[in-house]
């Protein structure tokens, strides 16, 4: 996927399609890794345009609509970049990479703001610390010594 230029919106709140992105790191091309992707991308006809051809409204309604009748958090587009950022930190995928792929000019961002650990990965790691010391492993990671 190409991403260049920017959809936004101008000082009358009209949406503007801009050549340049926000940064020169917003600027690049990002391996397609998700099959149902490639199908979706396949089916588009205009094969040399803009793929999305909606409003980024539009998008964010779909994208909350899915996680409604998925029982999942309602998340928008940006939502997607913390997942995203998330799921590759805990893949252990090197932040130059995750920053690489979503276009973040530095990985102190990704750090700060759009990793989280999940739950499990932090337990995983306090039940090898429990291991090594001999001790009973934890039902969960918010149990605390007393």
């Amino acid at each position: 996927i190409n991403v260049s230029g920017a959809l936004v919106p101008d000082k009358d709140n009209n949406m503007v399609l801009r050549d340049q992105n926000k940064t020169y790191k917003s600027r690049r091309k990002i391996p397609i890794m998700i099959p149902e992707l490639v199908a979706a991308l396949e089916a588009v006809p205009n094969k040399t345009g803009p793929v999305v051809t909606c409003t980024p409204n539009n998008i964010y309604v779909r994208i909350n609509s899915i996680c409604k009748r998925n029982n999942l958090p309602l998340v928008g587009v940006h939502g997607l970049r913390h997942s995203f950022a998330s799921l590759g930190y805990h893949l252990k995928i090197e932040q130059e990479i995750i920053c690489l792929w979503g276009g973040w000019e530095d990985s102190k961002v990704v750090r700060e703001i759009y990793t989280h650990l999940y739950q499990k990965d932090i337990e995983k790691r306090q039940n090898k610390m429990h291991t090594f010391f001999g001790m009973p492993t934890a039902k969960n990671s918010t149990q605390e010594a007393s």
